[in-house]
C-alpha cells in the first residue's frame, strides 16, 4: 500500500492553523515527508477564498497557494518523492495550458508527477467566477479535457474538436516521461465513476465508510471492464482527514485546537458544529486507532491511504508525520 500526505497549501483557516502557512512551512512539511518514507506529497486548489473561512477570523483573510507553481518549486526542491495535485479543479482549466504545464512539470520532476482532478464545489461557485461562460455543463468540461490533454501528451500533431475546445494540428513538446500520465479522478457520482473507467489511472474517495466505498469499487471495476480496460489499471485512493496523537484524547484536542483558538467567536461555533457533524467520517486517534481504521480500506482493496491532516503549526504536522510513518505505515508495507 502507498501512502500520500497532503501539504495544507490550501486549509490554512479549515484544518491548518490561521498565519502558519507560508511557502517555507510547506517546503518543510514536504521535505519531511520524503524523509520519513511517504510516497506522495499533494497539493489542492481553491480559487478563492471560502466565504465562511474568509469572514470567520480577524485580519487577512486565510491563504491559498496555487498548485502548479507550488509543485513546480517542490519539483525542484525534492529528489524522489510524487508530487500531486489532490485536487486540481479542471473545469477552472483551458486543457492546452494545463496540459503543457503537466507536461513540464513532469519532466522538470523526472516523471514523478500525478494529476488529480474534480469537478468542484458548488455550481454558483464556478458561475460567479466564469460568466463570461454563461451556462456550462462541468462535467461536459471534464470529458472535453481529459480527452484534449490525453491528444496532447500522446499525439505528434494533435486535433480536438469539442463544444469548449478545440484545436488542430498542434505539436507540443515535450511530452510526459510517463506514458500512460497517470490522471486520478476525484467525487463520488455514477457518471464519475464512469469518466474514470474511460479516462483514469486512479480513483479519489474522501468521504465513504468502508462498506459504501467497497460496492463502489466493484461498480468502478465494472465499469472498467465494459470500457475494455483492465481494472487493475485503475488505482484506489481513499484520502483521510486525520489527526494522530499518543492517546485518543490527545488527538482528539489536536483536532480541535488545529484552528479554532484564533477564530472569531461566530466561526468558532461554526467550526465546532461542522466538526461534530463530521465526527464519524474523521481519522482521529492513537497509532492503534488509526491502524483498525485502516485496515478495514486494505481489506477492500485500497491501494493507497492519503493524509490531509488538522495541523496548528508546523510542529505538530511534524509530530503527526512521524507517528504515522513510525507507527502506522509499517502495518502496510508489504
Amino acid at each position: 500500500m502507498l501512502f500520500n500526505y497532503f501539504i495544507p497549501n490550501i486549509t490554512e483557516g479549515r484544518l491548518a492553523g490561521m498565519g502558519t502557512i507560508t511557502w517555507d512551512a510547506l517546503l518543510t512539511r514536504a521535505r519531511a515527508a520524503e524523509e520519513l518514507g511517504f510516497d506522495t506529497v499533494g497539493v489542492g486548489e481553491f480559487i478563492q477564498t471560502q466565504q465562511d473561512v474568509g469572514t470567520g477570523f480577524p485580519g487577512e483573510p486565510p491563504r491559498n497557494f496555487a498548485p502548479i507553481s507550488i509543485m513546480g518549486a517542490l519539483a525542484a526542491a525534492t529528489p524522489r518523492i510524487r508530487i500531486s495535485t489532490l485536487v486540481l479543479v479542471l473545469p477552472y482549466h483551458d486543457p492546452l495550458i494545463l496540459g503543457r504545464e503537466i507536461a513540464t512539470l513532469d519532466n522538470i520532476s523526472g516523471g514523478r508527477i500525478t494529476l488529480g482532478v474534480g469537478i468542484g464545489g458548488e455550481s454558483e461557485d464556478y458561475r460567479r467566477t466564469r460568466q463570461q461562460l454563461g451556462t456550462v455543463n462541468r462535467s461536459q468540461l471534464m470529458d472535453e479535457s481529459l480527452e484534449a490533454m490525453r491528444l496532447l501528451w500522446t499525439e505528434p500533431y494533435a486535433s480536438f474538436h469539442g463544444d469548449h475546445f478545440a484545436f488542430d494540428d498542434l505539436q507540443t513538446y515535450p511530452k510526459p516521461i510517463q506514458q500512460p500520465f497517470p490522471v486520478y479522478l476525484a467525487g463520488n457520482t455514477d457518471g464519475l465513476m464512469r469518466r474514470t473507467a474511460k479516462f483514469g489511472q486512479g480513483w479519489i474517495q474522501m468521504t465513504a465508510g468502508p462498506e459504501l466505498m467497497r460496492r463502489q469499487i466493484d461498480q468502478l471495476r465494472a465499469y472498467t471492464e465494459d470500457a475494455g480496460r483492465d481494472p487493475s489499471e485503475v488505482r484506489i485512493v481513499r484520502q483521510c482527514f486525520t489527526s494522530i496523537a499518543a492517546t485518543d484524547d490527545a488527538a482528539w484536542e489536536n483536532q480541535r485546537t488545529a484552528v479554532r483558538p484564533k477564530a472569531t467567536p461566530r466561526a468558532r461555533k461554526g467550526i465546532a458544529q461542522a466538526q461534530s457533524e463530521q465526527h464519524e467520517r474523521l481519522f482521529v486517534g492513537s497509532p492503534d486507532t488509526i491502524r483498525r481504521r485502516l485496515h478495514a480500506f486494505a481489506e477492500i482493496g485500497v491501494d493507497e491511504i492519503g493524509f490531509t491532516m488538522f495541523e496548528a503549526d508546523t510542529d505538530a504536522a511534524l509530530r503527526q508525520l512521524e507517528l504515522l510513518a513510525t507507527k502506522v505505515i509499517p502495518d502496510f508495507r508489504s
